[in-house]
C-alpha cells in the first residue's frame, strides 16, 4: 500500500508514530506501507567505501527527513539536485526517523 506525504512533518507527529507502530510486525502477511515523499532535496552524500548507498535529506517548510538508499542505482545520481525538488517512495522506520529508499516517485501523478 502506497501513501502519499503532503508534509515532512507528519513522520514527526507521535500520533502518527502510535498509529505506525500499532500496524507492526509487518512482514509476510502484513505488508510493510510504502510512503511517497516530495519535497526540495538539502543536502546528500555517497555512504561505503564502494559508494553504493545514498544519504539524501529532504527539507519542506516543515521539517526535514533523512532518507537513506542502500544500492542506489547509478543512474538515478543525476536527479540528486541540491534546492530541486525529489519524490522518493520508501519505508519508514520510526526508530531512526528516515526514509528506506526503494524507488524515486513520480512527481507528476495526481495525489
Amino acid at each position: 500500500m502506497l501513501f502519499k506525504v503532503p508534509s515532512l512533518e507528519i513522520f514527526f507527529n507521535p500520533e502518527f508514530i502510535a498509529l505506525y507502530k500499532r500496524g507492526e510486525p509487518y512482514g509476510v502477511g502484513n505488508p510493510t506501507p510504502l510512503f511517497e515523499v516530495c519535497a526540495p532535496l538539502k543536502s546528500w552524500r555517497f555512504l561505503g567505501k564502494t559508494q553504493q548507498h545514498v544519504e539524501l535529506v529532504l527539507e519542506d517548510g516543515a521539517a526535514c527527513l533523512v532518507c537513506k538508499w542502500w544500492f542506489c542505482p547509478s543512474e538515478h545520481h543525476s536527479l540528486f539536485q541540491i534546492g530541486v525538488p525529489l519524490c522518493l517512495i520508501g519505508e519508514y522506520d520510526p526508530i531512526d526517523q528516515e526514509l528506506k529508499c526503494v524507488r524515486v516517485g513520480d512527481p507528476s501523478l495526481p495525489s
